[in-house]
């Protein structure tokens, strides 16, 4: 029960990394 969380938490955390990656990629193409 201990690893549901924390793997949810890691995998959001993820999703936002790569969120924040692509609009660097697009604000550095503009």
């Amino acid at each position: 029960m201990f690893f549901g969380p924390y793997y949810f938490s890691y995998c959001s955390h993820s999703v936002l990394d790569l969120f924040i990656t692509v609009i660097s990629k697009v604000v550095l193409k503009l």
